[in-house]
């Protein structure tokens, strides 16, 4: 509910805005009301979801934002060419009321207005979570996706769909509405496919070695675009992506939630908002790391330059969670032996002559 105050204001700025400085600050405000939105959504989802279909839940969530996200920019678009632009933030800010209303009335009579979710554990509440972010450097696992998934997987969706694709098919005489038909095929790969990934996901229990096929796969298909390309090609390469990603999306925040069970003491909202932030940085990096190989490599070697790069961090990626997972059973025995009271008295003594141990 708060976060509908700085959504509506951003939405009205823009409709009475003069100027291109207005309308950035509009959206800026927008922004971060869809920030408190989306990351109040997931962390209430977090809680209510379990292990066994908790990548089924998030690919259900992701599902409805690629949706709503490929409608609204339809519908926007349907709706400024006959009434004009301003009036499209207007009834922005209008659906956003009712959204919010019905968010209310449909919380409320199943949780009560002063509830939690009844599954929320003391993890998604305690008071040091406010230390959290500092505790999740820490944690290994989770900085691990952060790095190596979730940055790459943003880098290669700005720069690649919002950033080449577009620069790219104009070169190639392609028209505007060629080029929008393009870009939405990849939000609807994700809408079919999503769901069935999940599914996956939640059955095999894998959701790393998704996320790292995910990856390669995606680092493979820019692959595709090195030498001379044509509109088809580009097509192809859109709908690939669309699966890569789609393989990716749902498992990625089911991995990094798993991951940060090893820090009990960090919330699950606080553990989205972490994992959102940085996918951030990694939206940022991607256009301005194209442009820059761009001044350099035609726009086929500075595909195959990046391609390289995510198939190298998938790889690199597969082999150190394969270290984790062969480290686990091992630190489990030792935890066992512990608990046996010569072991935990013979381990003492030895602790307490050792310089290192003390």
């Amino acid at each position: 509910m708060f976060g509908l105050i700085p959504a509506i204001s951003g939405y009205l700025i823009c409709a009475f805005a003069n100027s291109a400085e207005a309308i950035i600050a509009g959206r800026g405000v927008t922004a971060a009301g869809y920030a408190v939105i989306t990351i109040s959504c997931q962390g209430y989802m977090a809680a209510l979801l379990t292990k066994e279909n908790r990548a089924k839940g998030m690919a259900v969530f992701v599902g409805v934002l690629m949706t709503a996200s490929m409608c609204g920019t339809a519908l926007g678009g349907i709706i400024a060419d006959r009434i004009g632009y301003q009036p499209v933030f207007v009834l922005a800010a209008m659906l956003a009321l009712v959204a919010g209303a019905l968010a209310w009335v449909m919380l409320c009579s199943e949780v009560g207005c002063s509830e939690k979710p009844a599954n929320t554990d003391k993890a998604a509440a305690t008071p040091e979570q406010a230390r959290g972010p500092k505790a999740l450097i820490r944690n290994y696992r989770f900085v691990g996706i952060i790095l190596f998934c979730a940055i790459p997987a943003k880098i290669i969706l700005t720069g690649f769909l919002y950033y080449f694709v577009p620069v790219y098919l104009i070169t190639l005489d392609a028209t505007q509405a060629e080029i929008g038909r393009i870009m939405m095929i990849y939000a609807l790969i994700i809408i079919f496919l999503g769901p069935t990934a999940s599914h996956i996901a939640d059955r095999s229990k894998h959701m790393i070695d998704l996320v790292v096929f995910g990856t390669v796969l995606s680092g493979a298909v820019l692959l595709l675009l090195n030498g001379d390309a044509d509109v088809l090609t580009v097509l192809i390469s859109v709908i690939l992506m669309g699966m890569a990603h789609a393989i990716i999306k749902a498992p990625l925040i089911a991995a990094a939630l798993e991951a940060a069970e090893y820090t009990p003491d960090v919330g699950r909202t606080t553990v989205l908002g972490v994992l959102r932030t940085c996918e951030r940085i990694g939206s940022v990096i991607g256009p301005l790391l194209v442009a820059a190989l761009l001044v350099f490599y035609d726009y086929g070697a500075a595909m195959a330059i990046i391609g390289v790069g995510i198939i190298g961090i998938g790889c690199f990626t597969g082999v150190y969670f394969r270290r984790m997972r062969r480290r686990r059973p091992k630190h489990a025995h030792n935890q066992t032996l512990l608990h046996r009271p010569d072991v935990a008295d013979q381990y003492n003594a030895e602790c307490s002559r050792s310089l290192h141990c003390r």
